[in-house]
């Protein structure tokens, strides 16, 4: 999976993994909404710099890191795009709140499978 356009993405994200054992959380937001009150009439997420903040990366990193996470939490309109065009998640399961797309990514892998 592949993103052909990544770099024209100038866009900046942050990046933060949680990890216990052998699931790892990735969590990738734009740098713009970090630190905002996302609300709508039945929700309302804190984009916390203390679970969301981190590092800063570009496009190619996200991709690269997309592929090595079980489970994955975007906030953000570039983040969610470029995780959907890079093949990673659905336009039709992406939460907009506040005019920002949230996405959630789950990656089950059966990790017993031999063949």
């Amino acid at each position: 999976m592949w993103c052909k356009d990544a770099g024209s993405l100038s866009a900046k994200f942050v990046i933060n993994i949680k990890s216990k054992g052998e699931i790892s959380i990735l969590n990738i937001c734009d740098l713009d909404v970090l630190g905002k009150v996302l609300k709508d009439e039945s929700l309302e997420i804190y984009v916390d710099p203390k679970y969301f903040g981190g590092t800063e990366v570009g496009p190619e990193d996200v991709i690269l890191l997309l592929k090595k996470h079980s489970i994955i939490n975007l906030v953000g309109n570039d983040s969610v795009d470029l995780a959907i065009r890079a093949g990673f998640g659905n336009r039709l399961a992406v939460r907009k709140i506040q005019g920002v797309d949230f996405l959630m990514v789950y990656k089950f892998v059966d990790k017993y499978n031999t063949q």
